[in-house]
């Protein structure tokens, strides 16, 4: 093709013709809910109880290995008494967003996939680190930006799937549409959540989370990336990275994590892992 596949991604994006995926509108309501502070039990059951979808993706985490107690939780008002309000709203705000995970082209679904594997992951093992080694000051927004840190990938996919749906002779190799997700994803992330009114503190993980040179005091930052690359050190996702040693990076050394908190992350990734299946 004349034009590079980036190229071609990046045009449709910024000529406003590319169709942007929604930020779920039970999430919305949810993250309102978060940031503000003025909710209570019976407000998120209501939220959350117009979804079945939704309403079983939170009982399965909420049941699972990482938050799981001797008694099966079997309604949300259990979950929240098991969880918090706060840590059950989030984790709601997150299972939510599964449906925009979804494209037409079977190739690409599986693409998707993998964005979805790695997402959970990071959402969920962001919150468990955060928690892990006591930064309370970023717990509650850990699980989210865990989540969102790589939308920008999904945004690309869409676009391409979108193209091909448009025009059959477009089909672009693998490799070009990982090229293109690589070079486009933090930009035009930081585009999509500022078009979903998100905080800023979002925003930033978005655009800085592959930096190389990075903020040593931005703690969320931190373990977004840590979990970010030992979902990638488990295969979790579309950039594995088998040989990575995750007690030798930068971030891991900032933040202080004992090898042995390290390894009982990647116990918890894998268990995070069922869950996106």
């Amino acid at each position: 093709m004349s034009r590079s596949l980036t190229d071609i991604v990046r045009e449709a994006i910024e000529s406003g013709r590319a169709r942007i995926p929604v930020f779920d509108a039970n999430a919305v309501e949810i993250q309102r809910m978060i940031s503000s502070g003025a909710f209570d039990i019976g407000e998120l059951e209501r939220v959350v109880a117009r979804d079945p979808g939704l309403s079983g993706a939170l009982l399965r985490v909420a049941n699972s290995s990482f938050y799981g107690g001797l008694e099966k939780v079997l309604t949300i008002r259990d979950a929240v008494m098991r969880l918090g309000a706060k840590r059950c709203s989030e984790l709601a705000a997150v299972v939510a967003q599964k449906k925009a995970y979804r494209v037409h082209d079977a190739k690409l679904q599986k693409m998707s996939q993998e964005l979805w594997r790695h997402a959970l992951g990071c959402a969920l093992g962001s919150s468990w680190l955060a928690k892990r080694i006591e930064i309370p000051e970023i717990e509650a927004q850990a699980a989210l930006a865990g989540l969102l840190h790589d939308v920008g990938k999904l945004l690309v996919l869409i676009v391409i799937d979108d193209l091909k749906r448009a025009d059959a002779r477009f089909q672009p190799t693998e490799d070009f549409i990982r090229e293109a997700i690589r070079a486009l994803h933090t930009e035009h992330g930081e585009t999509l959540l500022r078009a979903w009114g998100l905080p800023d503190d979002y925003v930033r993980i978005v655009r800085h989370h592959h930096d190389d040179d990075f903020d040593e005091s931005d703690l969320l930052l931190l373990v977004v990336r840590v979990v970010d690359q030992a979902c990638n050190a488990l295969g979790m996702g579309l950039d594995p990275c088998p040989d990575l040693v995750l007690a030798n990076s930068a971030e891991a050394q900032a933040l202080r994590i004992p090898e042995l908190v390290l390894a009982e992350l990647e116990v918890q990734l894998e268990d995070a892992d069922e869950l996106a299946r």
